[in-house]
């Protein structure tokens, strides 16, 4: 059994638990059931892994390698409740691999403040890496981090997802850019996550900042948020909101807005069709790697470095 904590929907974790028992069976000769943890979104997973490293390191339940001017600090086996963080993103990844500061006693009985990572190397082999991913790089970003503390095993985009029928009752055009959500028709009609707490919404509103510049950026994100009619809490809320017409329009990784696309078109209907529909804006689109993490002070290391071995088959 692999536990593994995620922000992904119910249709994501279904095909992966199924597909890596199969993979698992066939190439190591037993199955695998996958124990899957979704307290929230990637905010509500690093909180609750901080509380759990802050604990163990104020309990005193770690090896430390390394003298106190450079010290490393690893869990044992089982010290912490999950086995892989899978999904959310490089920035929140990276979190993990910073992992928490707790202040312990020192060699002399003074308290002395550390830091302990929450992830581990993968620890795969230079040619392997090169094999699945050739250059490290996708326009800015890299597909992983170079000494191995998460691995990018999917690639996302962040866009737009729309109700064609509320958006035409609007008298507005099918949106194109991310611009076109600042029109005050939209008032009302525009359905937001809360980036505090989704990773995939903070990452989409740094890409706009990042594309369209510092001042007209933030005059894109005020006027959008003008328009908004709620922050929600998940990023898998405004895509099916959009879908019901309780809004026109909303952000969306590329998976969630494709995915209600196709979930509600009729028979014969295509994407170009469905009355949702979702779109990359051209020219300001940003592609993010979403990785997955071994845990520091997982149970089953090995079997979480096999599952990010079978996400990139």
């Amino acid at each position: 059994s692999l536990i593994i904590v995620t922000p992904h929907v119910q249709q994501i974790r279904r095909e992966f638990a199924a597909g890596f028992s199969r993979w698992h069976e066939r190439v190591h000769g037993s199955p695998v059931a996958i124990d899957w943890r979704t307290p929230g979104g990637t905010t509500e997973i690093l909180k609750q892994l901080e509380s759990q490293y802050t604990a163990a390191l104020k309990g005193g339940r770690y090896e430390q390698h390394g003298d106190m001017k450079r010290p490393e600090f690893f869990m044992k086996a089982g010290t912490i409740g999950f086995d892989a963080v899978f999904g959310g993103g490089t920035y929140d990844h990276g979190r993990l691999k910073t992992g928490v500061k707790a202040s312990i006693q020192g060699p002399e009985g003074k308290p002395v403040d550390v830091q302990c990572p929450m992830s581990i190397p993968a620890g795969f082999e230079t040619a392997q890496l090169e094999s699945w991913f050739g250059k490290n790089l996708i326009g800015t970003q890299p597909l992983y981090d170079p000494d191995q503390y998460w691995t990018g095993v999917a690639l996302s985009a962040f866009g737009i997802v729309y109700n064609r029928d509320v958006v035409k009752q609007l008298g507005l055009p099918e949106p194109r850019t991310f611009d076109d959500l600042t029109d005050a028709r939209y008032g009302g009609w525009i359905a937001l996550a809360d980036p505090r707490q989704s990773g995939s919404i903070a990452t989409s509103l740094d890409s706009i900042l990042s594309n369209a510049g510092w001042e007209h950026g933030w005059r894109i994100l005020r006027e959008m948020c003008a328009n908004t009619r709620y922050f929600t809490n998940a990023s898998t809320k405004p895509p099916i909101d959009v879908s019901a017409g309780e809004a026109a329009a909303g952000l969306a990784i590329d998976f969630y807005g494709r995915g209600q696309s196709q979930a509600v078109a009729l028979p014969g209907e295509t994407p170009q069709t469905s009355r949702v529909g979702y779109v990359d804006p051209p020219g300001a689109t940003y592609i993010d790697a979403d990785p997955a993490s071994i845990i520091n002070g997982a149970r089953h290391a090995e079997l979480a470095r096999r599952f990010i071995e079978f996400c990139l088959t």
